[in-house]
């Protein structure tokens, strides 16, 4: 039984997330691929799920879901920086509203290290009806 928010209770079928997602995997949260903390989540949370969907091997889609947060990160093993920018770390850019008021989100990019893939992230506030969804959804 499921409680519905206006205190009733409902017969309810709750599915693993794993599941839905036929071929993803699901991963670490709080690191990139290459063991790099999570860059310039808006939210500043830090829990959630990572999903890692294997669509094509050489370019991995990595997706970050937190409670009002959501970011993604595509692997480019095509783009190899030099040794000198790979020691600059991950260069992002604020994301702001229309009145540049409010940083909504993050760009960036993340170069290669060692043996793992350079990328573009990017990462960006949800509106709260979509974060109540996605909380209900992923029951965080």
């Amino acid at each position: 039984m499921v409680q519905q928010p206006d205190g009733s209770s409902q017969m309810g079928v709750t599915i693993p997330l794993k599941y839905l997602l036929k071929g993803a995997a699901l991963g670490n949260f709080t690191q990139l691929p290459n063991g790099d903390p999570i860059p310039f989540m808006p939210a500043g949370e830090m829990t959630g799920v990572e999903v890692d969907f294997p669509q094509n091997s050489k370019y991995r889609l990595h997706l970050y879901l937190a409670v009002s947060a959501a970011a993604v990160f595509i692997e480019t093993p095509d783009w190899s920086f030099p040794p000198e920018v790979a020691l600059l770390g991950t260069i992002g850019f604020p994301v702001k509203n229309v009145s540049k008021t409010q940083i909504n989100g993050y760009f960036a990019i993340v170069p290669n290290k060692g043996t793992f893939a350079s990328g573009v992230y990017v990462a960006s506030r949800l509106p709260t009806d979509v974060a109540i969804l996605l909380d209900d959804l992923v029951r965080f």
